[in-house]
């Protein structure tokens, strides 16, 4: 069942983690803070259940240093089997890529670092009061864990000001309402950028937290403005994207910002609420079942489609319940039809029947005249009589198809027109819903109306999860790339099995960064075979798996490629690695890599700095780039944030292998890209750099 129960902790978070089956990189790791503080926590328990659930959000009250005690409130996980999956796909080379996650993130690069966390805070007001404090609920666990860390937390959000003789009085209410729910008082910039704002922040101490003023005063914020990015990244280190609601849009605050932090990686709040309208929905079995509602065919068709392909069954809901009835021949139905999609639904329902599943549309309404009601079948409603609400038939269909369902998801408003249709549709649906939940099935819940009808009729704690993104939610249940998660920095969240990748996983490792089609890789792999082993990181997916696929084809066992973003993730990735880092590669064949915003985010601080960690002594760092300024840039960063670990490479000292700049003459591989060799024929020059690592 999937009602809540609770289970006692023991104590100590060594036996704590021994209970918990983190979910294969989706969920919470438990947090490590000390003193006393009430930490949210995420994670499964193993158990002998084979049914898939998700878990619930509990809080551990830790005591004392080390030791923890209080109650966590679970539901069934999925962990296992989700965990057996991704397993799976590694032991093939098929690795699951995910955006850079605050859970994963390295606690001890957030102490004491200006972290600006991008939440929702958009608070519904009347007469000067809070009347839901459901988004600040939402944003607290993300805060309250950057606060414990010891971070100087930085707050940017949008919410619909109050008018009120009391300059900023939205700003203080919902800062005092944050405060009272992370239980630390959060102090107010007074405006979001300037030096008035830059000051404060460059003022606030470890474990300090601020709000910004209100984003939606700013036209720049929607404009996504270069400058007005630029400026409210001003003393900022890491940007945290907590908001999954305004994802779908391109703002300054989720996407221009981005090119002026050292890490952007997606909150608490962001990841819950991606994990279940993505991998959730992935790996959940059959019956899947997708209550979809809404006025217009048009806007939901992509949705439709997506569903149908996925495997789900829908029950069409709403208003455009008249123009699937009236592509199926039905007539006498009211004037809501949208004639131009008919071509379109019947072709979507070609597309379910090849695919096994329904459509279910209602066979009867319950209609209203006046002060009366009565019950018509679909085409036989009389002139005069208005549907608002499924007929008895088509409740006691519908209902029994959602009994049976492993999945059921809800969006958009069912209401069929008239003013009883509301609350009598979504009501029933709502009921519905919390019912089936309780007998274990996955309920995902989205959109305004869908989400206040469980939440009106008592059902809320029972829905496995309510998205708070109507717009976001329908956009990447399309398929569509949303922006603000795009702009995220990509993760490799798995431990690689080198053991698995290499023949010998010993040898000395050369590390391609940026490997683009591999051709470099793939080449000294074939020409080196036994001294060393290779490994490119490449951010595009698709350039990542022609890259393995050629692997495969050359039955090569020294070289592998991960699709990962190397600035957040390299150290993670081959810091279990058996043998040395000989060799790390950066070459730069980008065209608008000379724009310097685009050259910051490439090489910057946190990459030379993970570069200096891995690599051995005496190992070698190769530049190369076809702009001069751009070689220059590189060559100047990697010196600058080595802690002078980096010095010039004896070659630079060898006028035979040098031109009069400095510059290499030639690749100190041996082997040229064919980015390369495209340069070097149309007469150009590459700028080449090798640099040495001192110490230990």
């Amino acid at each position: 069942m999937s009602s809540c129960s609770a289970l006692s902790l023991p104590s100590g978070m060594a036996a704590l983690h021994d209970r918990a089956s983190l979910l294969a990189g989706a969920f919470l790791p438990l947090l490590h803070v000390a003193k006393t503080h009430k930490a949210l926590v995420r994670f499964s328990i193993k158990g002998s259940s084979n049914r898939k659930g998700f878990m619930q959000y509990g809080y551990i009250t830790h005591t004392h240093e080390g030791e923890c005690s209080g109650s966590l409130y679970i539901k069934s996980s999925l962990a296992e089997s989700f965990h057996a999956h991704v397993q799976t796909e590694v032991c093939q080379g098929q690795h699951t890529l995910i955006w850079e996650q605050l859970r994963t993130f390295p606690s001890e690069e957030l102490t004491g670092k200006v972290v600006l966390v991008r939440c929702n805070l958009d608070v519904s007001f009347e007469k000067e009061h809070i009347i839901d404090e459901e988004p600040i609920v939402s944003a607290a666990p993300t805060i309250a864990y950057l606060q414990q860390l010891g971070a100087r937390t930085v707050l940017a959000s949008h919410w619909q000001p109050i008018k009120s003789p009391v300059e900023n009085l939205d700003a203080q209410l919902i800062a005092a309402c944050l405060s009272k729910h992370i239980k630390k008082e959060v102090l107010q910039a007074g405006g979001v950028i300037g030096d008035s704002v830059r000051k404060i922040i460059d003022k606030l101490e470890n474990g300090s937290i601020l709000l910004l003023g209100n984003l939606l005063l700013h036209k720049e914020e929607v404009a996504n403005d270069k400058d007005f990015s630029r400026k409210l990244a001003e003393g900022i280190d890491i940007l945290v994207n907590d908001s999954f609601s305004i994802a779908h849009r391109v703002l300054a605050s989720t996407v221009g910002i981005t090119r002026f932090t050292s890490a952007r990686i997606a909150g608490f709040q962001l990841e819950k609420e991606l994990f279940f309208l993505t991998m959730a929905i992935e790996r959940c079995e059959s019956p899947l079942i997708a209550v979809v509602g809404g006025a217009k065919v048009s806007k939901v068709l992509g949705v439709l489609y997506s569903l149908v392909n996925k495997g789900f069954s829908v029950i069409i809901t709403g208003s455009m319940v008249y123009t699937f009835l009236y592509a199926l021949g039905t007539q006498g139905l009211p004037d809501f039809v949208e004639s131009t999609m008919i071509p379109a639904v019947l072709n979507l329902m070609e597309v379910a029947k090849e695919r096994e599943v329904e459509i279910f549309l209602p066979s009867d309404f319950l209609c209203i005249r006046g002060s009366c009601s009565q019950v018509f079948k679909a085409g036989v409603v009389p002139d005069g009589w208005t549907p608002i609400c499924f007929g008895q038939q088509s409740l006691e269909t519908t209902n029994a198809a959602l009994q049976v369902c492993k999945m059921a998801l809800w969006i958009g408003p069912v209401s069929m027109g008239g003013p009883l249709a509301p609350p009598e549709m979504a009501m029933l649906f709502a009921t519905i819903f919390g019912k089936i939940s309780q007998r274990g099935c996955i309920t995902i819940v989205g959109g305004k109306e869908a989400c206040s009808a469980v939440k009106n009729v008592g059902v809320a704690s029972l829905i496995t999860h309510l998205s708070g993104g109507g717009s976001a939610f329908l956009n990447l249940l399309k398929g569509m790339t949303l922006p603000g998660v795009a702009a995220l920095d990509l993760a490799c969240p798995m431990v690689l099995d080198w053991g698995e990748i290499y023949g010998n996983p010993y040898l000395p490792l050369f590390i391609d960064i940026g490997s683009g089609n591999g051709v470099f890789n793939l080449q000294m792999a074939q020409k080196y075979q036994d001294p060393q082993n290779y490994l490119g990181l490449e951010i595009n997916r698709k350039l990542v798996k022609r890259c393995l696929d050629s692997v495969v084809t050359l039955q090569l066992r020294n070289v592998h490629f991960v699709t990962a973003d190397a600035t957040t993730a390299l150290q993670r990735i081959v810091h279990n690695y058996p043998g040395q880092v000989t060799s790390v590669a950066v070459q730069c064949p980008d065209p608008n890599f000379s724009d310097p915003d685009s050259r910051w985010r490439v090489v910057q601080r946190r990459l030379v700095e993970a570069v200096v960690d891995i690599l051995c002594k005496d190992g070698k760092v190769f530049l190369q780039s076809d702009v001069k300024d751009v070689a220059i840039q590189m060559k100047s960063e990697f010196l600058k944030y080595s802690g002078k670990n980096l010095v010039l490479s004896i070659e630079h000292l060898d006028p035979q292998k040098c031109d009069t700049e400095g510059w290499l003459n030639d690749n100190p591989f041996d082997i040229s890209t064919d980015w390369e060799n495209h340069v070097l024929e149309r007469g150009d020059q590459m700028y080449r750099i090798l640099l040495s690592r001192l110490g230990s």
